[in-house]
């Protein structure tokens, strides 16, 4: 009988983050080109809770209500201008982030959930970081150092503290929701 409710929960749980994402886009801290966001914390949540299908579609919710004008991107923007821009390369590299935590997590498990929850995190900020910072470089016209400096230097350390965090809370999340 649980096993019955887990696609129930998986929709509850992915609703929650895709409607998190959206509201954090209201609450940004601008730095230099790319906004310090609670984006990046969600799509980890996504990746370390969900399923790879379910993760994916917590994220890829928001790309297209983006790209249509709703303000979904940071600092409550839309359009495809901001696809297109700096930060685009941060979003795009969401979902597969996303997806591959969740690949990760559902297929390594080592029975050290904190072990495989922080390798999990820190490879999808790694897609994420490297996914932005190639589409800054291009956009812009960096060479890779300046990109690296503007693009991801800034936001290591909040990025990892966010991840520290996601990967303390996931632990608790994970005793009221469906594993699988």
């Amino acid at each position: 009988m649980k096993g019955r409710f887990r696609p129930l929960r998986w929709m509850v749980v992915f609703a929650l983050i895709s409607a998190l994402s959206v509201a954090s886009a209201w609450i940004a801290i601008p730095v230099g080109n790319v906004p310090i966001t609670l984006q990046v914390w969600l799509v980890i949540l996504a990746g370390l809770l969900l399923p790879p299908l379910w993760a994916q579609a917590a994220i890829l919710v928001t790309l297209p209500l983006g790209a249509f004008g709703l303000p979904v991107f940071s600092l409550a923007r839309g359009g495809l201008a901001i696809l297109w821009g700096p930060t685009g390369g941060y979003l795009y590299g969401f979902l597969p982030a996303a997806v591959l935590g969740a690949f990760l997590r559902q297929r390594f498990r080592t029975g050290q959930n904190w072990i495989d929850d922080g390798l999990a995190t820190l490879l999808m900020l790694g897609v994420i970081y490297f996914t932005g910072w190639l589409h800054l470089m291009n956009v812009s016209g960096l060479t890779p150092w300046p990109a690296f400096l503007s693009g991801v230097a800034p936001f290591l350390w909040i990025d990892l503290l966010k991840s520290a965090l996601a990967v303390w809370l996931v632990g608790p999340l994970r005793q009221v929701l469906p594993q699988g």
